[in-house]
């Protein structure tokens, strides 16, 4: 697995009043598959001061470079597209409860999706059957223009 990273330059992560912390993202496509973290470095470049899960964060520091905001909004849409919870609509349903705010928990979900006649998904089949929200790990295939752009981007 090619592992790819971009570095963004120092900024003061840890408010000395001194940009010390270098900034990357990684990220990997492989087998149609989008994954994508971000790091801040300690000043002696030896451990990470913060990492992970964080791209939106490490983007945020450096809103001029087009191709951290490019990563960003990519992974906000596709990061690990092979482990999505639920069908199309009721991935649809979700995103429309966190979009208003709500942050529901499984059972949450899974109570409103049933209420909205979502659970199971009867225009879903998987195995056969309807789906049923949270039964297995359902993947998004990547639109074949957001392959070519992550395919283009250079170490």
């Amino acid at each position: 697995m090619k592992q790819h990273k971009l570095i963004l330059g120092k900024c003061d992560y840890e408010g000395t009043g001194n940009a010390v912390n270098e900034a990357e993202i990684e990220w990997s496509l492989v087998d149609g598959k989008f994954s994508a973290s971000a790091g801040i470095w300690n000043r002696a470049h030896r451990d990470y001061v913060a990492c992970g899960q964080m791209v939106d964060e490490v983007a945020n520091l450096f809103p001029e470079n087009e191709k951290a905001q490019r990563i960003c909004a990519i992974w906000k849409k596709w990061h690990l597209n092979d482990l999505n919870p639920g069908s199309p609509l009721q991935e649809n349903f979700v995103a429309k409860m966190r979009e208003s705010g709500q942050r529901p928990d499984y059972d949450t979900v899974k109570a409103k999706l049933a209420e909205a006649g979502l659970d199971p998904d009867e225009s879903f089949l998987y195995q056969g059957k309807p789906y049923v929200y949270g039964t297995a790990w359902l993947k998004r295939e990547l639109p074949p223009e957001v392959i070519a752009e992550i395919e283009s981007w250079s170490d």
